[in-house]
């Protein structure tokens, strides 16, 4: 879980310094592929917090 979520903000920080330009053709040029990357380890470090609790709540339960 702490693992995605640091690799979520590792590629958050680099894509925004990193930054991007315009090459001589006009095309922008960024690494662009770093946003949904971020937004995926994120989502998965939430899902795992969630199903950690999940199974926290079943063990109390069954005692």
């Amino acid at each position: 879980m702490v693992g995605c979520l640091f690799l979520s903000l590792l590629c958050a920080i680099s894509f925004y310094l990193q930054g991007g330009y315009i090459d001589e053709n006009g095309m922008l040029v960024e690494a662009f592929f770093l946003i949904p990357l971020s937004w995926l380890f994120f989502v998965l470090s939430v899902i795992v917090f969630l199903i950690m609790k999940l199974q926290g709540r079943k063990v109390i339960i069954k005692r």
